[in-house]
């Protein structure tokens, strides 16, 4: 095999050869309407799914947020820097848990450990409800964290076992996406639940915040524990030409001329050469550039209401706007990329525009309407 092989599943009792042999004796042209087929039903059954999930995972982490404006800091007693704290002791549960669990998920059933995860999540960020003092709350958002690492790293490795490098691109944007449309739906879910809920069941409307998403979350979870597959070569919804196309043309994506079942690949090989790969750390160091933007959000609505707006109903509200244009300025450079195959055009122009807004932000003091637009530059870096 030259020293490449590429980890597709094969579990449905073909052979690896046997699969590889049968993908090259089709036709070109009937390969290409297999793998459309094939494209289709992925993107139509598991990436919206997977969207979704990710949507909520932000949705759960970042609840705290909009919570800070109607009382949790009052009722649990949090002062001062104990909320950055709070912020960033979830990072630590986090980074902890991040290659652990990604091992873990290699060596079990997708369909299975992601939608655990999730509904463990869920449970998790709805028993901040119930916390009542600074160590309940720190002790939650750790064990959040824990329980959230999974899913990003374990959703990236699942999607990479349906797509090929060329396809995978645009679909991670869209996924990453899931951020945006999360941070702009918030403020608009919580409005309506912490406006409307204050008192209901002699609970805070920040309590029930918690409380509701987290349900929200459970149920997308029990979705995801039946809707969700495996792999191609064990998918029920996949005919046997369109599992032979799927595992065959990932193997043809990496150079290999034969199937190789991640099992026989020992885990330490498979660090060792993610160590050795320059792009590794490449990587590492763009995603600390960019989790730093990320964690704007983590203040957004803090940052609104101290631009000048004092109710609070309407700071939430005023998170929405510039997260959804964030969102379509993603999705324009996501074709883009596509399209062209280029992907440091899009990232640099983005952290430009971000640079901009933040140093107006900074400079400019007196006008909180443009102070607010300025924030529009800003959310566009967080893709």
């Amino acid at each position: 095999m030259g020293g490449k092989d590429v980890w597709v599943e094969d579990r449905d009792g073909d052979a690896p050869l046997d699969v590889m042999a049968i993908y090259r004796s089709y036709e070109p042209e009937y390969r290409r309407d297999v793998e459309l087929k094939l494209r289709r039903k992925i993107d139509t059954r598991i990436l919206p799914l997977v969207v979704i999930i990710y949507l909520f995972n932000y949705l759960d982490r970042n609840s705290i947020t909009q919570a800070r404006l109607y009382g949790l800091q009052e009722d649990t007693g949090v002062k001062g820097a104990q909320y950055q704290t709070a912020i960033s002791i979830f990072s630590a549960g986090y980074i902890i848990m991040q290659l652990p669990s990604t091992i873990l998920m290699t060596k079990l059933r997708p369909s299975i450990y992601l939608p655990t995860c999730i509904i463990v999540w869920a449970i998790t960020s709805g028993c901040t409800a119930a916390v009542h003092n600074t160590p309940g709350l720190l002790m939650v958002r750790l064990f959040l964290g824990f329980v959230e690492a999974p899913f990003f790293p374990g959703a990236i490795y699942f999607l990479s076992c349906w797509y090929t490098k060329r396809e995978i691109g645009v679909r991670m944007a869209l996924l990453i996406c899931g951020i945006l449309l999360s941070n702009a739906f918030a403020g608009l879910i919580s409005a309506g639940i912490l406006s409307g809920m204050n008192g209901v069941g002699h609970l805070a409307s920040w309590r029930w915040l918690f409380i509701i998403e987290g349900l929200a979350t459970v149920a997308v979870g029990v979705i995801a524990l039946f809707v969700l597959p495996d792999f191609p070569s064990t998918t029920k919804w996949l005919s046997h030409e369109e599992k032979v196309v799927a595992q065959g043309r990932l193997a043809a994506d990496a150079g290999s001329d034969s199937l190789l079942d991640e099992e026989k690949v020992p885990i330490t090989r498979g660090l060792i050469w993610a160590a050795k790969d320059l792009r590794t750390w490449m990587f590492a160091c763009l995603q600390m550039a960019t989790t730093a933007s990320i964690s704007y959000s983590h203040f957004f609505p803090t940052l609104i209401k101290q631009l000048g707006f004092k109710n609070s109903t309407t700071v939430l509200l005023l998170t929405s706007p510039p997260y959804l244009v964030a969102f379509f300025w993603a999705l324009s450079w996501a074709y883009v990329a596509d399209r062209r195959q280029v992907r440091s055009m899009p990232a640099g122009v983005s952290e430009c525009l971000a640079m901009v807004g933040t140093i107006l932000l900074i400079a400019i003091k007196d006008s909180f309407w443009a102070r607010y637009g300025f924030t529009f530059l800003v959310c566009c870096e967080t893709q």
